[in-house]
């Protein structure tokens, strides 16, 4: 049996497991173009791989030609579905194929990432669960009809045909509302007209500027949950999809919870407004902390578990445990090389 760690007794070590996936790795994509040129097919273990030359994104997107990167077939022999396009918040921004195995890799992680979740919150497993209606879910298509998108917005597409109504309360149908204002009211008004356990924004900022709707519309979401409508007239005079409207519900009680929690002095806390809320999922790291603190004035006792560390190519890190920044390093799922930190900027790093 594994534990959290995802060892298995008597199981493959981490180095292992590292060195099969490598090999995997190679294998797979030896007759790609990228493979070809680097002799993919004679290369055996972690010792041969770090003799390969070491290359940065903007090397690999310019090799051969300035049209290698828009051609995955040149790196990889898995189906590109997608690509990710990156925020830029490190560098310039990037688009990222999004192959099969990307998606598999990292719905694995995110697997381990829940299941540690559901284990130490159990009611979150049946529980109600609010995620990510932060994004707008824009899209596009390039020139090959293949979907250009945020992987936020990627993933919630994906996940939405899984999530049942009665569990997740704001559908993905939501991302109709561009206005972004708009868009959080709407969200906080088809939370609040039922129980809730969970919240997940990746930013602490997105759930602090849920809160400081919730406060702000407090009165207006009451008259909304009272009536059974949206309670403004920019979303009740407005043609909404279906899908969207016909979750409206009428709630006294859940307006009346949320006059009292508004009209007590001081910030407005989450547990006032949802008693059964427990768990809060959003980045945990110094970047954020200033959000992370204006939020955890709204939160009261919730317990909080970090998002997991990733960027738009990998999984890093799966946070087991609550409140705390970082993880387990998602070993299984991905192939890691490290570089001393000094010489992140050297041509040649060890």
């Amino acid at each position: 049996m594994a534990d959290r760690t995802g060892f298995i007794a008597g199981g493959p070590t981490l180095e292992q497991t590292q060195s099969n996936y490598l090999q995997h790795l190679l294998e797979r994509n030896a007759q790609s173009a990228f493979g070809q040129r680097h002799g993919f097919d004679a290369l055996e273990g972690p010792t041969a791989y770090r003799d390969l030359p070491f290359m940065r994104y903007d090397e690999v997107a310019g090799f051969d030609s300035v049209d290698y990167w828009s051609n995955p077939t040149n790196y990889t022999k898995d189906r590109v579905s997608a690509w990710f396009l990156t925020s830029g918040s490190s560098s310039t921004p990037k688009r990222i194929p999004v192959t099969s195995s990307l998606v598999r890799e990292k719905a694995g992680a995110f697997s381990l990432f829940w299941d540690a979740i559901y284990a130490d919150h159990p009611k979150l497993k049946t529980g109600k669960f609010i995620a990510n209606f932060g994004d707008s879910g824009h899209s596009a298509r390039d020139a090959n009809n293949i979907l250009e998108v945020s992987e936020t917005t990627f993933w919630n597409q994906r996940m939405q045909g899984f999530q049942a109504s009665d569990r997740w309360p704001i559908p993905r149908q939501i991302t109709a509302i561009a206005d972004p204002a708009l868009r959080y009211f709407a969200a906080a008004r088809l939370a609040l007209q039922g129980e809730l356990h969970g919240m997940m924004g990746l930013n602490p900022s997105t759930l602090l500027k849920f809160c400081e709707v919730l406060a702000a519309n407090s009165d207006r979401l009451s008259d909304g949950l009272r009536s059974g409508r949206w309670g403004i007239p920019e979303l009740d005079d407005s043609e909404l999809p279906d899908k969207l409207t016909g979750r409206l519900n009428a709630n006294a009680e859940a307006a009346d919870r949320l006059a009292t929690a508004a009209s007590r002095s001081g910030k407005l806390q989450l547990p006032d407004v949802w008693p059964t809320l427990e768990l809060i999922i959003s980045w945990q790291s110094a970047l954020v902390g200033p959000y992370l603190n204006l939020l955890r004035e709204h939160s009261g006792g919730i317990h909080y578990r970090d998002y997991i560390t990733q960027s738009s190519e990998c999984i890093m890190a799966i946070p087991m445990v609550d409140n705390d920044c970082g993880g387990l390093l998602a070993y299984q799922t991905h192939y890691y090389e490290f570089i001393p930190e000094a010489q992140t900027e050297a041509p040649h790093p060890a």
